[in-house]
């Protein structure tokens, strides 16, 4: 019954604006978010793996965008701001980053309206297998490639620079600080990743929920972003993309 509910909120959403905009004014976002996560606890085994929780999600599309099965984080009208941005840092650093890697990089809804500097080549990973060979790789050219890719368990492709945007905040804290520590592992020079300066990381979750997440502090502790990269969402005025230097490499 909840999940119908939510399908036809998103139908109002697209066909129906001021009607979606009544009710998500009219409901409580805590009540929207028990809403989904009740959704999910029925949708998904509670035994599965990881694969085939994000595989699931995928599927039903129980993120709920009418545009784009990777959810709102990847409707082109949200992400323009962080589309700029992430623009014209490339271009600053293109004479450092040769391979960019965009892990999960989802449907590539958004990421397709990315101008790329010449000479930077992207790679983009993703862990639900029919979506790389159904959907995206349709995408592939001669600087574009497309790989079916699990962060937590790797092996990573070798990347002068990894986007890790809208993920870690639906992981527990203990695949989210594996995420982390690849990176510091690896020989990738810039980690990039969704980042809320407020949030004080006191709520866990399972696999395929959502709380913000300060990558800052524990258990992260990357510290202070070298960088940052502006990328607004409804909900989350302080959420930014952090870019942070890999610690183990020296210049």
């Amino acid at each position: 019954m909840l999940r119908k509910i939510l399908q036809l909120t998103q139908t109002a959403k697209q066909n129906v604006p001021y009607a979606y905009w009544i009710a998500v004014k009219t409901v409580p976002q805590p009540l929207r978010r028990r809403m989904y996560d009740y959704c999910l606890e029925k949708t998904i085994d509670p035994v599965t793996n990881v694969r085939r929780i994000f595989e699931t999600i995928y599927e039903n599309n129980l993120w709920s965008s009418v545009e784009s099965r990777s959810g709102y984080g990847s409707e082109l009208a949200g992400t323009s701001i962080v589309r700029r941005g992430l623009q014209n840092w490339l271009e600053r650093h293109r004479n450092e980053i040769s391979i960019f890697l965009d892990a999960p990089c989802g449907d590539f809804n958004w990421m397709r309206a990315v101008t790329f500097p010449d000479g930077i080549r992207y790679i983009g990973g993703e862990i639900v297998g029919s979506l790389v060979e159904e959907g995206i790789k349709k995408y592939q050219n001669d600087q574009r490639s497309f790989m079916e890719l699990d962060i937590i368990e790797g092996p990573l492709p070798y990347a002068d620079a990894w986007l890790c945007r809208d993920v870690l905040f639906h992981f527990p804290f203990s695949a989210g600080t594996t995420v982390v520590e690849k990176f510091r592992q690896s020989r990738c020079k810039y980690f990039i990743s969704t980042s809320f300066p407020s949030a004080d990381n006191a709520v866990d979750i399972k696999f395929g929920r959502f709380r913000p997440v300060n990558l800052t502090i524990a258990p992260f502790n990357l510290g202070e972003p070298l960088e940052v990269i502006p990328d607004p969402a409804k909900g989350g005025a302080d959420r930014l993309l952090g870019v942070w230097k890999n610690p183990n490499l020296r210049d």
